[in-house]
């Protein structure tokens, strides 16, 4: 067929007409890439807020209240408030009214919704179920507390800022600080040579028979910097340091995750919303102020059709992403994408702690890697979707392993700096059962898993359960053996560079570089040993950078001036005096700074052998004047 000059014409134009994107923004349309609940979610909490994500900007004065319709089954019309996350790209809806238990809820995006470059949102129609049942209080604390070992209330109790004692660890208490006598002790095993900069950090979890918690910083020697005994009967876990927005701090977790500055003040604290509770496994705080965390969620269910109980309970595994304000803008259950059959653990037997989450790690790409203990697998998660991308390990394992037989029941899954993952073996489903610290790489597109390094090449340690392990700066890797009870780090060629005897259990072990001044003054204690000697003992908890102290006395607490400089021994120093001046009533100390940075006087000290010095504590006048200065 010929065609005509003015049907070639024609034929560009249309081509023109079909490939020239639309003049005005406005006639553009999107979807939203991410909805929570989302199409045939089916474990709902009544109490969720809905969420929505495009990929752009938005602005809240650009949405119509009316083009959102949310319909329970049971519950009706929702009505609620439109809300940004702090970056504007998530919408949120929250409902005022809580959804009904066993309903579907249907939801509806109509037009009216638009991005900030005037993008119109697509009209879309979705349904989601809630929850068959609320779980009986009792029932669900009884399932967590066989799962975690811990004292569980259902629904959980957000503690109080500050409502928890200091308090620390040596079977000797300390005469500076006697309420820091309740923790365990850690001797070395291998001192320490070519190890990385930086403290230890640890804690004490609080596992039987010895139920204590608290957190720990060491240094090489074992020797405390840092001491603090956390919330009774919350098992303490996750010690690190995190960066956000370019500034350091600690966290761990004592029944909610706790944020404290570098003066060792708690500044914040993080738990999970929408009917959840952040389990004690796994925070990541994130530089731009969001934060991962993670839940054990008891869910009822059927389990006759695995030979359990009709009212059985399964344990679903909830993922959260808060932003700053703690509006959750990512929501993820593992019952609506991971099968129970999935698990080497019977269905059958309630509770169902199927997978036992234990690791989020943020990946270079910005999904995520979780590590299922009882699935023994690491999963990763669309981060824009909730889709599940890729499963390593396990029943339904995605790659091949090139030259090892893969890994069981692992915990503390990690994208590495140079590319690799490394992740804790514990390896409970092998013949004879061994743990390691294993590093792959590993091709995502081939689908292949190569050993690269693994410690120890021996297969002569097994630990039960818990364990990481941490790549330094140096190349060295430091290690928690969980049930063992040690902590080591080693060399990249597998020598040990520093080894460490726990009384009790760490649930990780990290080394950070850290550098704090406490908001509490330094603590400082006289005591008497003779006529005209005496004996101060001083400590100031979670210091560093601290190599000695100024010894400041005097007639009066006026007339103070410093006399001797003493080294720093320890947590808790001690400093003789002897010669001492007979007028001498008065002392105070001051820590003496590595960099020259200014440090606070601690508390006042008198002599209590002397007449003279005990008048100036019952004299008012010159007790009127101390206090004016």
């Amino acid at each position: 067929m010929k065609l005509t000059v003015v049907g070639i014409l024609l034929l560009v134009l249309f081509a023109l007409l079909v490939t020239i994107s639309p003049i005005s923004g406005q006639d553009q349309q999107s979807s939203f890439q991410y909805k929570y609940p989302g199409p045939e979610a089916n474990y709902v909490s009544p109490f969720s807020s809905l969420i929505f994500r495009e990929g752009s900007r938005f602005e809240l004065e650009q949405i119509s209240s009316k083009a959102l319709s949310v319909i329970g089954s049971r519950s009706g019309n929702h009505t609620g408030t439109l809300a940004l996350s702090n970056d504007k790209r998530t919408i949120l809806f929250y409902p005022v009214q809580p959804f009904a238990y066993d309903e579907r809820v249907t939801v509806e995006i109509l037009p009216g919704i638009r991005t900030a470059d005037g993008e119109a949102i697509k009209a879309s129609r979705h349904q989601f179920q809630t929850l068959s049942r609320p779980v009986d209080p009792a029932e669900a604390a009884q399932a967590l507390n066989l799962i975690t070992g811990e004292r569980h209330q259902y629904p959980p109790t957000p503690l109080k800022a500050g409502a928890y004692s200091a308090v620390a660890l040596s079977k000797a208490p300390y005469i500076t600080r006697p309420d820091l006598s309740n923790t365990m002790s850690v001797n070395v095993i291998t001192s320490a040579h070519g190890t990385d900069k930086g403290l230890i950090f640890i804690t004490h979890v609080g596992l039987l028979p010895n139920p204590d918690t608290g957190l720990l910083i060491l240094d090489d020697q074992a020797e405390p910097i840092y001491l603090k005994v956390t919330t009774p009967n919350k098992l303490a876990t996750d010690f690190k340091v995190q960066t956000v927005m370019g500034t350091r701090y600690l966290v761990y977790y004592a029944g909610i995750y706790m944020v404290m500055d570098d003066t060792y003040t708690v500044v914040d604290t993080w738990t999970m919303k929408n009917g959840h509770h952040a389990d004690l496994h796994e925070i990541q705080l994130l530089d731009n102020g969001n934060a991962f965390m993670l839940s054990y969620t008891p869910v009822a269910m059927d389990l006759s059709p695995y030979g359990g109980p009709v009212n059985g309970i399964v344990i679903d595994i909830v993922i959260q992403e808060l932003d700053p304000s703690k509006q959750v803008i990512f929501e993820w259950h593992s019952l609506d994408h991971i099968p129970l059959t999935d698990s080497y653990v019977s269905p059958a037997d309630s509770p169902v702690d199927y997978l036992h989450t234990n690791a989020i790690e943020v990946d270079t790409d910005g999904n995520l890697l979780v590590s299922n203990r009882n699935s023994s697998d690491v999963i990763k998660i669309n981060r824009s979707t909730g889709d599940v991308i890729w499963r390593l390990g396990g029943k339904q394992n995605d790659f091949a392993f090139t030259n090892d037989k893969g890994f069981s029941h692992q915990h503390d899954i990690r994208r590495l700096a140079n590319g690799n993952i490394s992740l804790f073996d514990n390896g409970n489903m092998k013949l004879p059962p061994y743990s390691r610290v294993v590093e792959y790489t590993i091709n995502e597109t081939l689908k292949t898993v190569t050993r690269v390094w693994q410690y120890p090449a021996t297969q002569d340690r097994f630990a039960e359960f818990m364990g990481n392990g941490q790549r330094l700066g140096n190349g060295n890797t430091m290690i928690s053996w969980g049930s063992i009870t040690d902590i080591e780090e080693v060399k990249p060629d597998g020598s040990t560079a520093l080894k460490m005897e726990l009384e009790g259990h760490t649930y990780r072990a990290f080394r950070w570089e850290w550098e704090a001044k406490p908001s509490e003054l330094p603590s400082a204690v006289l005591i008497t040993t003779g006529e005209n000697s005496a004996t101060i003992y001083t400590s100031w908890n979670g210091a560093t950078q601290i190599t000695g102290y100024e010894v400041h006395s005097g007639k009066t607490a006026g007339s103070l001036t410093k006399s001797l400089t003493a080294p720093r021994t320890g947590f808790e120093t001690t400093i003789n005096l002897s010669d001492l001046d007979p007028e001498t009533c008065v002392f105070k100390l001051r820590p003496v700074h590595a960099k020259g940075d200014s440090t606070p006087f601690s508390n006042i000290m008198y002599r209590l052998d002397r007449p003279r010095c005990i008048e100036l504590l019952t004299d008012k006048t010159y007790l009127s004047s101390f206090i004016a200065n």
